[in-house]
């Protein structure tokens, strides 16, 4: 018997930097962690997040790491979702910008995921009522 998948999940870009590092066992669980959603959703941020990490790496970028994301182009400013990450944590403009960008889309799929191994942002998300892989 398969395990049914679940809907959705938002990814940050703590949630793939172990991939590209190669950091067992954490990529072996994030893998698992991931597969076990239907559709994995980040901001168009993500992509330039995970070239600087490639970069760092001294690695050419992969696409095929970004393959599975589709990509959240909000079609409005965030403020008020800015606004109420602010309310309950100090984060740096790029956590604020996911977090934001996963309450806007948490709003049209209710059972969306929070994936990040980020515990500030972790904290956060849970504040903030977002359910947590």
């Amino acid at each position: 018997m398969t395990t049914p998948l679940l809907a959705a999940a938002y990814v940050d870009t703590t949630a793939l930097t172990p991939l590209i590092a190669g950091e067992e066992p954490v990529t072996t669980s994030i893998r698992r962690k991931l597969e076990s959603f239907r559709y994995l959703l980040s901001a168009n941020l993500l992509e330039a997040e995970m070239r600087v990490v490639f970069a760092l790496e001294g690695r050419e970028f992969d696409d095929a790491v970004l393959s599975s994301i589709r990509w959240i182009m909000p079609n409005r400013r965030l403020d008020a979702e800015m606004a109420t990450v602010l309310r309950v944590a100090q984060l740096e403009p790029i956590r604020l910008w996911h977090l934001a960008t996963a309450l806007f889309f948490a709003e049209l799929v209710p059972d969306l995921v929070f994936v990040t191994l980020d515990e500030q942002q972790e904290t956060a998300a849970r504040d903030l009522g977002l359910a947590l892989a």
